[in-house]
């Protein structure tokens, strides 16, 4: 498991007596896009959260690119590679979409305070660095347009895209996506929809936490299906809509497959 792109095994959190993630075991191929579903309380967030860093595990461990995970703090997490958005917008409402961005790509601006105090060649250079890369995420996003704007008074869709435009720019080897699409309206979820598509063929991985079945089902590779903690069923979006678990486990109302 550990030679993977990623892989969780046997992945288990306790609050107390209760399991919300019982031994959940799958793996993300490089170059995809997974979703992880579920009904109302099977324990995605949380799973997601866990795997961030955001949660301690109670049993388990998670390996990316070869390297364990288990234990290591959130930060170093994303340091590693592997970064996240969440499901209600974090983006500073304060300062301008373009200043968001380079919050995000600070990173790439690591140059030692000596350099900064200087104002180093290295550091300047490592500047405009992070300058070229905001100007592409933002234009890559649609947002250029709006990098002057305060973030609080972006649309609610477009401080969705924001956080996305904010998780690029860290250079993600993965994205993990915390229901990107809530309470947006049809035109801006197939927005956000082709923005993820484009995403993938930049080569970045992504995992995808989402209550939106059509969303799922029209760009994902692959499906990982919770209840009640445990993983029931995985495969293919076609495969996912023809298992009975699955569709008895969703009271075959939410899981609307239109393949």
């Amino acid at each position: 498991m550990s030679g993977s792109f990623f892989s969780t095994q046997d992945l288990t959190i306790r609050f107390g007596g209760l399991t919300a993630v019982d031994h959940l075991n799958f793996e993300i191929l490089q170059g995809e896009i997974l979703s992880l579903i579920g009904p109302n309380g099977a324990g995605k967030t949380t799973a997601f959260n866990a795997i961030t860093g955001f949660l301690p595990l109670s049993e388990g461990s998670i390996h990316f690119c070869g390297k364990s995970l288990t234990g290591l703090r959130a930060f170093q997490i994303a340091q590693q590679g592997l970064v996240r958005t969440f499901q209600q917008t974090s983006v500073f409402p304060e300062v301008t979409v373009e200043e968001c961005v380079v919050m995000g790509a600070h990173k790439s601006a690591e140059t030692g305070i000596l350099p900064v105090l200087l104002h180093s060649s290295r550091y300047r250079k490592k500047e405009e660095e992070v300058n070229e890369q905001v100007r592409k995420i933002l234009t890559f996003t649609g947002l250029t347009e709006k990098s002057d704007v305060l973030a609080m008074n972006l649309s609610y869709g477009e401080q969705r895209l924001l956080e996305i435009a904010v998780a690029l720019a860290a250079a993600p080897k993965l994205l993990l996506l915390d229901e990107p699409v809530s309470g947006m309206n049809p035109e801006e979820s197939r927005s956000t929809m082709e923005l993820i598509l484009a995403v993938r063929k930049q080569g970045i991985t992504v995992l995808l936490v989402e209550h939106d079945m059509n969303v799922v089902m029209d760009i994902s590779d692959r499906i990982v299906v919770l209840n009640y903690g445990k993983k029931i069923a995985e495969g293919s979006p076609q495969e996912v809509c023809e298992n009975h678990e699955v569709i008895e486990a969703y009271l075959g109302s939410s899981l609307k497959c239109s393949l």
